[in-house]
């Protein structure tokens, strides 16, 4: 194939087609990045999980931001990811117990102490906002 320079545009250029998109290829690029809808960009999912343990420490660890607990023995729990500030986790409870959703060591979940875990009850669903690196917040969704 052959390749083409890229240009930056000069006031002889137009910057738009005549089909109203952006002509030049940078332009393009972050056009396209504007343009992007949420629901263009997939979400990681696991689904069928198993929660484990009765502490933070041998809970189930979390590595997607949809998350569907199809087993809960009682007193067994996951642990939430520290994706960052900004992103958000959900957990679907579809066990046959109460979850609990431990927030990553050394975070609190809403204004439980550090560590503590969420009471997740069965046939719930949660989204936990992480707003800092040590504070999630969290909003039932039903």
């Amino acid at each position: 194939g052959t390749t083409q320079p890229i240009s930056m545009p000069t006031a002889q250029m137009a910057l738009v087609g005549p089909d109203g998109l952006p002509t030049q290829p940078w332009w393009r690029f972050f056009y396209q990045l504007f343009t992007r809808s949420a629901a263009t960009i997939p979400y990681l999912v696991g689904s069928g999980l198993t929660a484990a343990g009765t502490t933070q420490a041998d809970a189930l660890a979390l590595s997607s931001e949809w998350n569907e607990v199809t087993t809960t023995a009682a007193n067994t729990g996951v642990i939430l990811s520290a994706f960052g500030a900004g992103f958000e986790s959900t957990v679907f409870n579809r066990g046959l117990n109460t979850l609990k959703v431990y927030p990553p060591v050394g975070c609190q979940i809403d204004a439980l102490a550090a560590n503590a875990a969420y009471s997740l009850a069965t046939v719930k669903s949660q989204v936990f906002y992480q707003i800092s690196a040590t504070q999630f917040y969290s909003l039932q969704l039903g």
